[in-house]
């Protein structure tokens, strides 16, 4: 899983973008995960 800040996803969200059609992009803020950026397919198969 690609791990990256909220900081850094917000100015290239279009390489994340490419990467979560392969894997899951963890979103860190303060340290912590936030959030997760899945490909529509990807949560398509987990819904």
């Amino acid at each position: 899983m690609v791990v990256t800040t909220a900081t850094d996803f917000a100015k290239r969200f279009g390489r994340y973008k490419k990467e979560a059609q392969r894997e899951p992009v963890a979103i860190k803020s303060h340290g912590r995960v936030s959030g997760y950026f899945v490909s529509a397919e990807s949560l398509g198969r987990n819904i």
